[in-house]
């Protein structure tokens, strides 16, 4: 096609996005001026309609696929390694290749062992859930689990959950707008979270939309039954903490339709647990990035034990280690990142770039951070991930450079750094990632 027909056509597309945009401004504006009769249910079929408007901007106008994020980098793989510093093992990750969604193990050369990737065509609850046709470029794994026989779970953002073998055949899924997190614990029962579109409920009337996002916590069998389900809401309201969504306001209200977006889930071990008062063994630890706090709920009695807000902001991924201190990916972003467009926003954001803290459990000052500097930003506005490793190390995910890097404490010295580049000028995003020692995955054994 030659670049007058190239510019032609994109001209065409603009102009029916713009006609969208235009007709959804006044729609919106109508609704919720005027609330007719019927109001929730158009209120719903407006943010539908909104949905489509950002599956034909994804799909017509973006330039690359909305996980390959344009950065200042030429080179990838492995950009930096001090051996004698690095914890010795291989990589689990899940990543995007330019083309889709993945999942990876590297040795310690930075070399992929193995492979997986989601088999789009057997996944029946894709086909029901993917309006515009979008494709699997634009789906992504955001939580993920390596077992040690090669199995592995993955969250595939707001579609569902699946379990894969080591040669990407689908064992089973949960058709349930599973996101974010998921944890395993050793009897091989699956947390995760889970959220669905509240339309109907009077606390939905709340909103000025007309509806909002019920984050609730999901109790997975290890065969994929769902065996419980409880709204995060209720749990906070049930336990008296209704004050954390009053922040900056003289009533209650909701800042948007995501009020809480909870974005990580874990199961306290009892090390963990005698740290915190009124925790017990089992107790789930929460991050939620809309309120930045973080909280211990009791699953059986359904009630907050801890909670914990700070210096950190739209945080991800806390980590509590065996001195019981609180670890955490502190995102601090000013602006939200875009997934069509998206451009490595490094070390110039209002509040000076995301940090890796450690803090006590019981008072609010840092006992130490991590951030980055003009010459190595380190930046996610969303997502974000750390493990905190056996020789005191800590690997850090930051999906927005689509990198992976593992640093020293205290010295806070990058001794490990891998980068997803897809091709210069470009990295994809990344999400997850996981150290493990050669001998905790059989299935290499058997290779």
């Amino acid at each position: 096609m030659t670049n007058y027909k190239k510019e032609r056509v994109f001209r065409i597309r603009l102009g029916v996005v713009v006609f969208f945009c235009l007709f959804f401004l006044l729609f919106g504006f109508a609704l919720a001026k005027y609330k007719p009769p019927g109001y929730v249910f158009l209120s719903g079929a407006f943010n539908a309609a909104k949905a489509v408007k950002v599956c034909i901007d994804l799909k017509w106008l973006a330039d690359e696929p909305s996980h390959n994020i344009a950065a200042p980098f030429n080179e990838g793989g492995i950009i930096r390694q001090v051996s004698e510093a690095v914890q010795p093992g291989v990589t689990f990750f899940t990543f995007f290749d330019g083309e889709e969604y993945m999942a990876a193990l590297l040795d310690e050369q930075g070399e992929k062992l193995h492979q997986w990737r989601i088999p789009f065509a057997q996944v029946k609850s894709f086909r029901s859930k993917n309006p515009c046709a979008l494709g699997k470029a634009n789906l992504f794994i955001h939580g993920a689990h390596l077992y040690p026989n090669g199995d592995i779970l993955v969250s595939v953002e707001y579609q569902g959950l699946l379990r894969l073998d080591k040669d990407s055949n689908l064992l089973w899924e949960l058709d349930i707008p599973s996101h974010h997190s998921v944890a395993v614990t050793d009897d091989g029962t699956i947390w995760s979270l889970s959220r669905p579109v509240d339309l109907k409920s009077e606390r939905a009337k709340g909103f000025d939309e007309g509806y909002y996002l019920e984050d609730h916590i999901i109790k997975v069998s290890p065969d994929g039954e769902l065996l419980g389900e409880y709204s995060v809401l209720d749990i906070l309201f049930d336990s008296g903490y209704q004050g954390l969504l009053m922040t900056g306001h003289n009533q209650l209200r909701y800042a948007n339709s995501d009020p809480l977006h909870v974005n990580d889930v874990k199961i306290l071990t009892a090390a963990q647990a005698k740290f915190i008062p009124a925790a017990e063994a089992g107790d789930l630890l929460i991050s939620m990035r809309a309120i930045s706090s973080l909280m211990v709920i009791n699953w059986g009695s359904r009630k907050v034990v801890w909670s914990k807000t700070g210096p950190f902001m739209r945080q991800h991924d806390p980590e509590i280690d065996e001195q019981g201190q609180l670890w955490i990916f502190d995102n601090r972003n000013a602006t939200p990142q875009k997934n069509d467009g998206a451009k490595y926003l490094p070390l110039g954001q209002v509040f000076g770039g995301s940090r890796i803290l450690r803090l006590p459990l019981d008072y609010q000052v840092p006992l130490w951070q991590f951030q980055g500097t003009e010459e190595e930003p380190f930046f996610s506005s969303i997502m974000g991930r750390i493990q905190l490793l056996a020789n005191g190390n800590i690997l850090v995910v930051e999906p927005e450079g689509g990198r992976l890097f593992e640093i020293t404490v205290p010295a806070g010295e990058v001794v490990w750094e891998y980068r997803n580049l897809i091709k210069p000028g470009y990295v994809g995003r990344v999400s997850d990632a996981d150290r493990f020692s050669r001998d905790e995955l059989n299935f290499l054994q058997a290779r």
